[in-house]
């Protein structure tokens, strides 16, 4: 499934991978989604949210990713329209999207940041 979404803000040597599974056929209902296998995998509804992105091609990996998100957070913040959603700690919520397969050239790869926003000004 396209994209995976890969949770990098925590820690660059660990992080999770999560498969968004399309409404099409699963709905918006977590029950109608096969059981995991694996007890290492689990089904989590995510909630709408609003996320300016930023592309970038390459090998997804923390330090390409992040270099992007802070070109991204500079464009948010230069912009003024959009506030950055932030963790207890103050760090932006954001994650890295991979829309290809993993036998796709580096050069040829579509990546993504994503980065939580609100609308307006607080």
């Amino acid at each position: 499934t396209a994209p995976v979404l890969i949770d990098t803000s925590t820690d660059p040597e660990r992080h999770a991978m999560m498969f968004v599974l399309p409404g099409s056929v699963y709905g918006s209902d977590a029950a109608r989604v096969p059981t995991p296998t694996n007890q290492k995998v689990s089904i989590k509804e995510m909630p709408e949210r609003l996320v300016a992105v930023r592309t970038f091609s390459g090998v997804i990996r923390h330090k390409p990713a992040a270099e992007n998100l802070a070109l991204l957070l500079a464009d948010v913040e230069s912009d003024g329209r959009y506030d950055v959603v932030r963790a207890a700690d103050g760090s932006p919520r954001w994650q890295a999207a991979g829309y290809n397969s993993p036998f796709v050239l580096p050069w040829l790869r579509t990546n993504e940041v994503l980065l939580e926003v609100v609308e307006g000004k607080k």
